[in-house]
């Protein structure tokens, strides 16, 4: 806990993220916050959007990475509210779902470089509430593969 408090207190890297997937949402567009925690490890948060026809998602989510300095494990939770038919809604007929998904995979970040690559398999439980049992959603498993392009936004820091 202390080393995640002290890394916490550095300056944090800006980056833009663009991902697409094996479901849904296809694609994102995101922006994170990287933090590094010792000079081999790091933690990034990351909110984004993803417009579709048909579909709005929103997602978020958290990414802890480790290993040397180009070559990382990386591990990941992360939700997505996805509305579909955002402008027709019906009572009867649930167009929201919520995507909870944890994960596992790689990172590759040259540190002399602006840009990093990201690989990430998870299952993601996919929650379907609908509009009479808002409380009680009924959920199954999707396996999702990830894959994501990141662009640091300045200079590296020390």
């Amino acid at each position: 806990m202390l080393l995640i408090w002290s890394g916490l207190q550095a300056q944090p890297e800006h980056q833009v993220w663009a991902e697409v997937a094996t479901a849904r949402p296809v694609y994102q567009l995101g922006y994170a916050l990287s933090w590094p925690l010792t000079d081999r490890s790091s933690l990034a948060i990351q909110a984004g959007f993803s417009l579709a026809p048909g579909a709005t998602a929103l997602p978020a989510g958290m990414y802890y990475s480790w290993g040397g300095h180009t070559h990382r494990a990386v591990l990941s939770a992360g939700a997505t509210v996805l509305v579909e038919d955002f402008f027709s809604f019906d009572q009867q007929i649930s167009d929201t779902y919520l995507y909870l998904h944890p994960g596992v995979g790689y990172q590759w970040a040259p540190p002399d470089r602006h840009w990093s690559f990201r690989l990430v398999a998870m299952p993601s439980l996919r929650m379907d509430p609908t509009a009479t049992r808002l409380w009680d959603p009924e959920g199954f498993w999707v396996g999702v593969l990830q894959a994501g392009v990141g662009f640091r936004i300045g200079k590296r820091k020390p």
